[in-house]
């Protein structure tokens, strides 16, 4: 079916000599810039798009941003187009979420010291006597070298397990064993260097002289 000459379209334009093809003034009207009308133009390119590089996210007052996490997250916020806002509004979320997490754990540990408190204090063995078994621990570990003796303290305080009842009473036997001193018992006068009551071992003067000179 031939296309009908009088309605242009882009593969059939009008002829030059055509109304259709002029403007009012008679300029020729460049078709090859204007869009088909048929199909829709083109949405303009948006001027928001992920940066070469991104500057330094900042994070609430009292949080430590993971930097080795950031570095791995950057290449994923490239790839999905993200501004430097709309990065920084996961690196928020991600704080957020951590800080919550650290809470938790934070308020988790210190329920559980204090229950290891109430545990050691109502301990059959050394509940009764705290606060003499805190000197002889101390006592104990004052006796380490200080290159063992404060790593030692440190992780107890940071482990929590200085609160612990079973870790108390173990390094309370430890020190039980270093400080006590034991008893020192005597055995009798060795055979070899003692002489029986009324008895004389002592050579006589001649056996004394010649050692080898026979007995009577």
């Amino acid at each position: 079916m031939l296309e009908n000459p009088t309605n242009p379209t882009p593969t059939n334009p009008p002829l030059a000599n055509d109304p259709a093809a002029r403007t009012e003034t008679g300029e020729i009207i460049d078709r090859s810039a204007t869009p088909p009308t048929n199909e829709p133009a083109a949405e303009p390119k948006s001027e928001t798009s992920a940066p070469e590089s991104y500057t330094d996210f900042s994070v609430p007052e009292g949080h430590t941003l993971d930097a080795a996490a950031i570095e791995s997250a950057t290449p994923l916020f490239r790839e999905l187009g993200l501004t430097q806002d709309q990065a920084q509004k996961l690196v928020d979320f991600y704080s957020t979420q951590v800080g919550k997490i650290n809470a938790e754990n934070e308020g988790y540990m210190e329920t559980l010291r204090t229950q290891w408190r109430e545990e050691l204090k109502a301990d059959k063995d050394i509940g009764g006597k705290l606060d003499q078994v805190k000197v002889e621990i101390g006592r104990a570990i004052d006796r380490l070298p200080p290159t063992v003796r404060e790593p030692f303290k440190e992780a107890m305080n940071l482990t929590g397990a200085g609160d612990h009842p079973a870790v108390i009473k173990a390094i309370h036997v430890f020190a039980s064993l270093i400080g006590e001193g034991t008893h020192v018992t005597g055995n009798a006068p060795s055979e070899h260097g003692q002489s029986k009551t009324g008895v004389s071992n002592r050579p006589s003067a001649a056996q004394s002289m010649y050692p080898n000179l026979p007995s009577r």
